[in-house]
Parts: C-alpha cells; sequence; structure tokens
C-alpha cells in the first residue's frame, strides 16, 4: 500500500532537477516619531540542479512570484519588476507613517481556494522625548500546512472505501469476497489507525521538529497497516495466497488513490505532506532586518545596538508561525 507515497514522492520529482529558488530579503526601519520605511526583496532563481544542461525558462504560467504571489498596491508602494530567462527580482518600497499601516506585503497561495501565507504586524510605542518604548512585532504564517495535507488523505481514505473495495473486488475476480466485510476490514485496519494518528497530530499545542518528523513518517506506516488489511483480506478469502493478496491490494489502492492524491491536494491549495528539501516551502528563504530607533533591550532572536536579524525557511510558517519581536527604549 505503498502507492499512496509513491504517487506523491512521484508528483514532486515529476519535474526532474528543476529547482526554483526563492530567497525573500526584508529590511524595516523604525524610525523615532514611528514611522517606519519598509524594504523587501523577492529574488527568483530557476536552477537545474547538478545536471549540465539549463533549466527551462521561466513562463508566465510557471513562474511561481507571478502564479502564486500577490503584492500590495496602493500609492504607498512602489513595485518594480526584473525578468530575466531563469530569474525574476520583484522589489517592494514604502513608507508609512506606523509599522501597523503595512497590513502585509508577503502574500502566497497556491490557489484561489487555498488560504494565503501571510505576515501580520504589531507595533506601538509610549513614553517621552526622554525615555521613549518601541515595540515590534511581525509573524508570518501558513495555514495551509502538511497537517491539513494529512487530514484531507484521512478524509479520502474514509470516502473512498467502497470504491476501495469495488476495485480489490475486480483484482480478485472470481474470489468470494464480500465487498461489506472488505469494507470493514480497510475501515478498521487502515482508515482508523491512520485518522487516529493524524487526530493525535493535530491536537497538539504545539507544531514543531517532533510534529514535523512524525508527518514525514506517517505515510509509510500506511505499509504496516497493508500487511495487517492483508491477512484480514486472506481470512476472508482462505484459498487466496499472500502474494496474490498484496498484488491485488497494491493495485486497487493506486487505482483508488495514486493517481488522484496529488490532484486532490492541489486542487485544495494544500502541499503534499512531506518536509524537508522535497517540501516546496523549503525552497523558500527568508532574510529579515529590523532597525530601531533606539537600542534593542529584548529581542526573539540575536541584536547589536539597534539592530535585529533573523533567517528562517518557508516552512516555519506552519502552526502557529515564525514570530519576529523586539523592544527598543531610549534609555
Amino acid at each position: 500500500m505503498r502507492a499512496a507515497a509513491l504517487a506523491l514522492v512521484s508528483a514532486i520529482s515529476s519535474a526532474g532537477c528543476v529547482e526554483d529558488r526563492l530567497t525573500v530579503d526584508i529590511n524595516t526601519v523604525i524610525h523615532g516619531d514611528g514611522s517606519c520605511t519598509r524594504h523587501v526583496a523577492y529574488q527568483l532563481e530557476r536552477t537545474n540542479g547538478d545536471a549540465a544542461d539549463p533549466p527551462p525558462e521561466l513562463s508566465p504560467d510557471r513562474d511561481p512570484l507571478r502564479v502564486f504571489h500577490r503584492y500590495p498596491t496602493g500609492d504607498a508602494w512602489t513595485v518594480q519588476h526584473e525578468l530575466k530567462a531563469r530569474a525574476h527580482t520583484v522589489t517592494l518600497d514604502a513608507r508609512f507613517a506606523s509599522a501597523n499601516d503595512i497590513g502585509w506585503d508577503y502574500w502566497r497561495a497556491a490557489n484561489s481556494k487555498a488560504a494565503p501565507a501571510r505576515n501580520h504586524f504589531s507595533f506601538a510605542m509610549d513614553g517621552d522625548d526622554s525615555n521613549t518604548r518601541y515595540e515590534y512585532s511581525e509573524t508570518f504564517m501558513d495555514p495551509a500546512s502538511p497537517l491539513q495535507g494529512l487530514r484531507l488523505l484521512a478524509q479520502l481514505l474514509s470516502q473512498r472505501e467502497d470504491a476501495f473495495a469495488r476495485q480489490l473486488a475486480e483484482q480478485l475476480d472470481g474470489m468470494p469476497l464480500r465487498r461489506r466485510e472488505v469494507v470493514q476490514a480497510f475501515h478498521d485496519t487502515v482508515t482508523v489507525p491512520f485518522v487516529a494518528e493524524v487526530s493525535r497530530l493535530s491536537s497538539g499545542p504545539v507544531f514543531g521538529p517532533r510534529e514535523k518528523a512524525e508527518i514525514a513518517s506517517l505515510l509509510d506506516r500506511l505499509d504496516p497497516l497493508s500487511d495487517t488489511f492483508a491477512e484480514r483480506v486472506l481470512a476472508l478469502a482462505p484459498g487466496l495466497t499472500p502474494e496474490q493478496a498484496k498484488k491485488a491490494i497494491d493495485a486497487a489502492f493506486e487505482t483508488t488513490f495514486g493517481d488522484s492524491l496529488p490532484a486532490d491536494l492541489a486542487a485544495a491549495g494544500l502541499p503534499i505532506p512531506f518536509f524537508g528539501s522535497d517540501n516546496p516551502a523549503h525552497a523558500i528563504h527568508f532574510r529579515v532586518t529590523l532597525v530601531m530607533p533606539a537600542p534593542i533591550v529584548r529581542a526573539n532572536t540575536c541584536a547589536q545596538g539597534d539592530t535585529a536579524t533573523w533567517e528562517f525557511d518557508g516552512d516555519d510558517l506552519y502552526g502557529r508561525g515564525f514570530e519576529m519581536w523586539a523592544v527598543a527604549a531610549t534609555r
């Protein structure tokens, strides 16, 4: 029953060695009166990995910066595009009376149905000229996480139990199998354990490295579940050999789920539930610099004087998102 995992891996690798690497450089300067200037540079580069041949050129319908991203509009913003055959740079510049007025300047969604990944701002200042305190927070969040993808897979397993039983009956033509019993066996040994595991992962209060590792390995557990299901099928059809059962189960699973799973995920605007280099979000890297109008006294990163910096990847936006905050004071 590795057909599900294999189909997803196939979807990932279907583009061969072509990689779209996106770097998002962000520079924010907070001024003494609370106003701010904002500069964002999206730098997309298409490579061919270690292959000698050049990758295909970026086309309007294949350029991530044109397909998935939106950019702020309005008089405050200056937006410039620089296009090359295999590279695309977008720069955004603006000045605002307060960082709260930015609203957002990072917005990425797989399609119109997907909840977008975006950033959120929160800024405040108080005090007087001799003692002013500045508090800045910016959070990047992506609600379309691999965990959401796993939830969809769990739903599809439940919804297609009967379709799978029909396919298995076709593969085992002539065997005395009752479809109702096959559906029940699949439900008990595959659907219920898988749904329970996804539910457990979903109920946690945090979304960290452990959860990522468990999600990355969850599809591999379909194999042991498949073995348990095969034992039930063998009990329902005593004349069946283990080899015949395995071959028929894999073929039925491939027909029922394999070809459609990547398309189902894409239609829902959800990512393929893998982490690491296989996850497209991992190919997005953020470098953020914040300059405050006074020395930074506290921050959730290293800070020197009035400057704080952060670096993170696109797959850090899941769960509670990636938050950056700093507090500065004139004394």
